[in-house]
């Protein structure tokens, strides 16, 4: 039986088209859309990847807003609404190119009217701004800066990664929170 399977794999492999040699890329070479990853400290506009960085350390503050769909634990559909951070009180980072910054975080009272309407049990302080910290460093493997905003009165985390322009990519995500004194 083992002989017979081999025979038949060999027949099989003996029919197959010939290949070409491909060259020889490495993981970073291409990024997700097929485009050559750009060279260390540009972007894919050529701009540099710490625009944001430089801008936020020479202005002392910067703002950042985001408009997404979230789905709240005990909420019937998921709501989309905006939030805005104001981040200043910069101090830069030891040996690295980063900084950590005060934080504060502001949803509209209206959006949180919406969140409430759809099942949503939400921290007593949503609708006025409250205070979080921030943190950004420079991760050169990645050509990114990567960076934290953790809420200071619930459970959760909104990483964004900076590469320079206007648009910036997060994934905000909160531990399951049930018993917490923050709903």
């Amino acid at each position: 039986m083992k002989s017979s399977c081999l025979l038949f794999a060999f027949a099989i492999m003996q029919h197959l088209p010939a290949v070409e040699a491909q060259p020889n890329y490495t993981l970073f070479e291409f990024d997700y859309t097929g485009q050559p990853v750009p060279p260390l400290g540009l972007n894919r506009e050529g701009t540099s990847v710490a625009t944001n960085y430089n801008r936020a350390l020479t202005e002392g503050m910067m703002f950042l807003h985001q408009d997404r769909i979230h789905q709240y634990e005990n909420a019937k559909e998921p709501t989309s609404f905006g939030l805005m951070w104001w981040i200043s009180s910069f101090s830069q980072l030891d040996g690295v190119n980063g900084w950590t910054g005060k934080a504060l975080m502001h949803i509209a009272e209206e959006d949180v009217a919406a969140v409430v309407a759809a099942g949503a049990t939400v921290n007593q302080g949503l609708g006025k701004p409250w205070a979080e910290t921030a943190s950004c460093v420079f991760i050169p493997q990645l050509n990114i800066f990567k960076c934290t905003i953790v809420g200071t009165n619930d459970n959760y985390v909104a990483s964004f990664w900076d590469d320079g322009t206007s648009e910036l990519f997060g994934d905000p995500y909160e531990a399951h929170d049930e018993g917490d004194l923050s709903p």
